[in-house]
């Protein structure tokens, strides 16, 4: 049995019942059959979430996001798969599939039988023994949240593709979850040889208020591209904490696109390290929000870190935001250029559409700069929907939720338009289009 100090820290709260309840969750779990170097990493991982607790707004990193929800220590049950909840066919354009349900992989929902010979997509869990070497090695292990996934992690993806393969088909991941205050905890790994190239889609979806804290490896090597999208679809009751780390190396492209919609407190956080010349990273995304099932606000959280390390490489962000009724946003943006790094170029842009002056938004962009020859720019733009737009369209006979909803179209459609997968582009279109139907033009 495990007994840590809980002794708080400042700029956290600590609510007696927390830590002991993720205490006892890690104590109710069997490692015996964990090699010694990973139970060692969940010991240390419990350590570092028991002596911050989960950061409160008085931490600059969560200034804006208030996870005061959690501090009840309510979602530390994890039930079993519940198949009342019915998650659907593969996705028409995936090649293959994998299924997790309440932290659990589903053999039975999945499909990878496609993806033989030059790619290796298996769970994590029958990885987890062989993995010293890679496992955790991206990872901020002193950040709290990153220490409970750690602790309590049970299962994920681990993927890897070998040198210079080009994966055409799409690789789609499901996140099911059900149930009543459950909490899952997803450690994902993903490692592209050099020159490899894969398309991947993550899927959050689920019923009921359950907590997901999702922690992601991603090591692109030399010449390799990562296409990587995320469709964060949870229940609106829901809680989703994720984090990715990511390294690009030399000549190699990291393309990302978030959509957000679901979820009563999502926050999708991003720290990449550019270390080899020549990289390029893309990070693109859109947030939807309005009420959340309890009538307050739902909060959607973006929050990036690029570090670019070396000379010669680019980057790129931009993030759009639709915030209805209640809903409240946050996009907070760092790009640190390095003394060496010469010759970048980096470009952040987050802008935000108000339909509800109930809504709210709280931006942080920033740039550190140690070089000198560089191109840096950020930006970011907060206002209403355009009148004259509006008026024009009215005039021609439109209705006004109807020209409505075509305003915020376009205006979400000039980021969906960069997506390079011509079936992803369509699907996520089609879901902007369902969350615009059902809120911007009610």
């Amino acid at each position: 049995m495990v007994m840590l100090n809980t002794k708080p820290l400042k700029g956290t709260v600590q609510v007696s019942s927390v830590i002991p309840a993720y205490q006892s969750l890690f104590n109710g779990k069997d490692h015996s059959n964990d090699p010694a170097w990973l139970r060692d990493v969940r010991v240390a991982g419990l350590a570092s979430f028991a002596n911050e607790g989960f950061p409160s707004i008085r931490n600059e990193r969560w200034k804006y996001t208030n996870l005061s929800p959690l501090n009840a220590g309510e979602f530390v049950g994890i039930e079993p798969a519940n198949d009342a909840f019915k998650i659907g066919a593969k996705s028409a354009w995936a090649q293959a599939r994998m299924v997790f349900v309440n932290g659990a992989y589903r053999e039975d929902l999945s499909d990878i039988a496609e993806l033989k010979g030059q790619v290796k997509v298996v769970r994590l869990h029958h990885s987890l023994s062989t993995m010293k070497d890679d496992f955790g090695q991206l990872l901020d292990q002193d950040l709290p949240l990153v220490g409970l996934n750690s602790a309590l992690m049970q299962d994920g993806y681990r993927v890897v593709v070998a040198d210079k393969a080009k994966i055409e088909g799409v690789l789609e991941v499901v996140f099911a979850n059900s149930g009543h205050k459950n909490a899952v905890f997803p450690r994902n790994s993903l490692k592209l040889g050099k020159g490899s190239e894969l398309t991947l889609v993550e899927h959050f979806i689920g019923q009921g208020s359950y907590f997901t804290n999702s922690v992601g490896e991603i090591d692109i090597l030399e010449g390799a591209k990562l296409h990587h999208y995320r469709l964060q679809d949870d229940d609106i009751s829901a809680i989703n904490l994720s984090h990715s780390f990511v390294r690009v190396g030399a000549e190699a492209l990291y393309d990302n696109f978030a959509l957000s919609t679901g979820a009563k407190l999502a926050r999708n956080e991003i720290s990449c390290h550019i270390d080899g010349e020549g990289a390029h990273l893309n990070l693109l995304g859109a947030y939807l929000v309005s009420d959340a099932a309890d009538g307050k606000g739902q909060t959607c959280d973006t929050t990036t870190f690029i570090d670019h390390a070396v000379a010669n490489t680019t980057s790129r962000e931009v993030y759009k935001g639709v915030l209805d009724g209640r809903g409240y946003g946050v996009f907070q943006g760092k790009i640190l250029v390095r003394e060496d790094a010469q010759k970048i170029e980096g470009n952040q842009l987050s802008r935000a559409l108000m339909l509800s002056d109930k809504a709210e938004i709280n931006t942080k962009p920033e740039l550190e700069i140690y070089a000198d020859d560089v191109i840096c720019s950020h930006g970011a733009t907060v206002g209403d929907l355009d009148e004259e737009g509006l008026f024009y369209l009215r005039s021609r006979g439109i209705p006004k939720a109807r020209a409505r909803a075509l305003l915020v179209k376009s205006f979400v459609g000039e980021v969906l338009d960069e997506i390079e997968n011509e079936a992803i582009r369509e699907a996520f279109t089609e879901h902007t289009a369902n969350w615009l139907s059902a809120n911007a033009e009610g």
